[in-house]
């Protein structure tokens, strides 16, 4: 018998090798070392749109944008790669970079990002915007406008879905926003250029302002059809007239006392009709599309009445000028909170930025160093010494209960006329991120008052181990325990409202707990149902997974015998429609009770679901569901199916705590087939390990394992698939921070 087997196994195993070629890699190979930067990725995203095979490697990579990378087919690296052709680092990667020096020993070219794409474009005819303030918010514009032309944005889009590049194989245009911080703005050579301004800014790159003059000059120099400046400015007029330019000059008039956002557009409209002798089509929109953290709304905090908050990524003191007068144009009761942005720009704008904040309610933080040396006429208290001494704004270290103080349980909300309008975050640092959690912490303090109006039980700073298969650990803020689907609903609608962050927690199977700046709420004390009449099934989305399985068994009907053993509860299954190649949880669905995203009890039928491979419904809360059998069996057959079934579960999947499948098995292949052969079985890192037994699971070895180990491997993983096979495996399991039914961007 045991021979018997290994032969089977062996055969397999053959069968499978034989089977599966190492897939043709088109294009050519690229490493981005910080391709987390927001002019790495959209570079990133611009080479892949081309068939290049893009790797990427960032120590501090956001989880939002790793997601984004992860669907454009790019491989996050934890290892340098093999095969690669060449190297793109960001200006923050220093010389001596461990992955920089390694490039360096394998004899792979090596560029600046800068340098890289200004050579990567010369065929193009660049439509280049280049200043020290607005190139993202006009580039993003005239993106909108130019809708048939490559981009490539120096920034995010706010919508997620809308990509910061385009690649048109028919078009030769391309919109760039190009920067003069590393000091490669030389190298570009434009079609059309477009000025917006020229300040002392990145000094520390280019030494004195008459070196930075120069970069400009150059590119005006480059420049071969068009350059479009401001009128009146003194400084790009000078640098126009002693310069051999042969491109055309454009002098965009602009009218005294005009708004940083009417300034823009008079460029923009000058641009666009010099682009229109290139005979391109131009749309003006009604609305452009939002930026990420340009003038961005961020949620609402209701107090007796709603205090709005927004952030702005300004920290340059012409920026934040022009920040406060858009801010101050209509409201009266306005609190900035600033983050300085580098030692040095401290240093170099100390007495602006005080300039620039004086008479009005702020609260500053500590600089961002943004990788620098520290200065010690580079920090906020040198800013604030040029306030006088009744004038000078707060100054915390964090935003630790900044507005809501939390002292012993008793929250100390302020006198509600002391209250602004608007809370208003400005920065270019960490200052964003910090937002984000300083809201959700206030959004908790209010949330624990409405919870206890509603007399439903809730629980604070709770251990995450036992609510995750994987056994994780972490602290949950809060985790919500409704007693029944009608105080549930309440919930849920005053959530959505309040725009927390939530997701419903089951047996937490399949799920990776990388972000726990969100309420959970657990249905246990919401009493299981579980009724049938003549072959339909009505059941509660948090009735266990397994007991169901063998409950219809019981009753004598087909369908669900090879579910048993899939752990997670009806609502987690019914998400991922989970199953195996015989059957899956959507097979015998007639509907499903749901609340949907506007807060509304509404049932929806098997027919208006679009299930598919470990995708099921997505677009709200799932309170119950019911299902119609009509194939039986007598039970005991079925139940001795399902016997097996746990057997063969328990011998040729892993014990030891895990969250089942990391990896979708790709077309007519087998992901732990594909890891296994790319020598990743056994594999660890810190306490996650690939299985012994089967290797498309992550196991808890040690107990102690952390979110950073899972990813690392999981990134490690798709690397050696892809690097042995061609083949980019797509993640099963999910993360929590792609569950929060209130999506926010992170």
């Amino acid at each position: 018998m045991i021979c018997h087997r290994l032969c089977s196994l062996f055969l397999r195993e053959i069968s499978f090798l034989c089977g599966v070629e190492k897939s043709a890699k088109t294009g050519r190979q690229f490493l981005l070392i910080g391709i987390g930067g927001m002019g790495m990725a959209p570079l990133a995203f611009y080479l892949r749109q081309q068939n290049h095979n893009i790797y990427g490697y960032d120590d501090a990579l956001p989880a939002f944008l790793e997601y984004i990378l992860m669907r454009q087919e790019i491989i996050i690296c934890e290892s340098f790669p093999e095969d690669i052709d060449c190297v793109i680092y960001s200006s923050a990667i220093q010389g001596d970079h461990p992955w920089l020096m390694e490039a360096k020993k394998r004899s792979i070219e090596t560029y600046l990002r800068g340098k890289f794409l200004a050579q990567f474009c010369k065929k193009k005819r660049m439509i280049a915007v280049i200043g020290s303030h607005g190139k993202t918010t006009v580039t993003g514009m005239l993106i909108d406008c130019l809708s048939n032309c490559d981009y490539i944005l120096g920034g995010l889009f706010k919508n997620e879905e809308k990509l910061p590049a385009k690649y048109v194989l028919e078009n030769d245009f391309l919109i760039c926003e190009v920067d003069e911080s590393d000091h490669t703005i030389e190298h570009f050579s434009p079609h059309v250029t477009v000025v917006l301004n020229l300040e002392d800014d990145h000094l520390i790159q280019y030494g004195r302002p008459e070196t930075l003059d120069l970069a400009f000059e150059r590119i005006f120099k480059n420049t071969r059809h068009a350059i479009i400046i401001p009128n009146g400015d003194e400084r790009l007029e000078n640098i126009i007239k002693k310069s051999d330019i042969t491109a055309e000059v454009m002098k965009v008039k602009i009218a005294p006392q005009v708004s940083a956002f009417n300034r823009n557009l008079s460029i923009l409209q000058s641009a666009l009709e010099v682009l229109e002798k290139d005979e391109l089509e131009i749309r003006i929109p009604l609305n452009f599309s939002p930026l990420f953290r340009r003038n961005q709304f961020l949620n609402t905090l209701y107090f007796e009445r709603p205090i709005e908050i927004w952030a702005d990524y300004a920290h340059h003191p012409t920026e934040i000028a022009q920040c406060i007068a858009h801010f101050e144009e209509k409201e009266e009761k306005i609190a900035f909170i600033f983050q300085p942005h580098r030692y040095t720009r401290t240093q170099q704008y100390a007495q602006d930025f005080a300039k620039v904040f004086e008479g009005k309610n702020c609260t500053f933080l500590p600089v961002y160093s943004a990788g620098e040396k520290f200065l010690i006429n580079g920090t906020t208290e040198t800013i604030l010494s040029h306030f006088s001494e009744d004038s000078k704004p707060n100054f915390v270290t964090s935003l630790n209960n900044f507005l809501i103080k939390n002292d012993d349980n008793k929250l100390q909300i302020p006198d509600q006329n002391a209250l602004p309008n608007k809370i208003v975050f400005i920065g270019a640092g960490d200052i964003f991120y910090q937002a984000r959690t300083w809201i959700f912490e206030q959004q908790l303090q209010l949330l624990k008052v409405f919870l206890a109006m509603q007399r439903t039980f809730f629980f604070e700073n709770v251990s995450a181990k036992k609510h995750n298969t994987l056994c994780i650990d972490g602290v949950v803020p809060l985790i919500i325990e409704p007693e029944s689907v009608e105080i549930l609903i309440i919930i849920i609608q005053e959530l959505i409202k309040t725009k927390i962050p939530f997701f419903i927690i089951g047996h937490g199977s399949n799920l990776l707990i990388d972000d726990l700046r969100s309420v959970w709420i657990s249905l246990k004390r919401i009493a299981p149902v579980f009724t049938q009449k003549e072959g339909w099934i009505e059941v509660s989305a948090g009735f266990s997974l397994s007991i169901f399985c063998k409950q219809i068994a019981k009753l004598g009907f087909q369908g669900c015998e090879e579910l048993v053993g899939i752990p997670g509860t009806i609502g987690g299954a019914l998400y991922m429609n989970a199953g195996t190649l015989q059957q899956t949880i959507s097979d015998q669905l007639a509907s499903i009770d749901v609340i949907n995203f506007a807060g509304n009890r509404q049932v929806i039928h098997k027919s208006q679901i679009p299930f598919a491979y470990r995708r099921g419904f997505r677009n709200g809360i799932i309170l119950g569901a019911k299902f119609q059998f009509t194939k039986k069996e007598m039970s005991a057959i079925l139940l001795e199916k399902i016997h097996k079934k746990m057997l063969w579960r328990r011998e040729n999947q892993p014990q030891e705590p895990n969250a089942g499948s990391i990896f979708k098995n790709p077309p007519n292949l087998s992901a732990g087939a594909l890891i296994d052969q790319a020598g990743m079985k056994g594999t660890r890192i810190g306490g996650a390990q690939i299985s012994e037994k089967h290797a498309n699971f992550i196991v808890n070895t040690t107990g102690q394992v952390t979110v950073s180990d899972v990813k690392r491997l999981i990134n490690l993983t798709r690397q050696k698939v892809f690097e042995k096979y061609g083949i980019i495996l797509e993640r099963e399991i999910l993360f929590a921070s792609e569950l929060f039914f209130v999506k926010i961007m992170s």
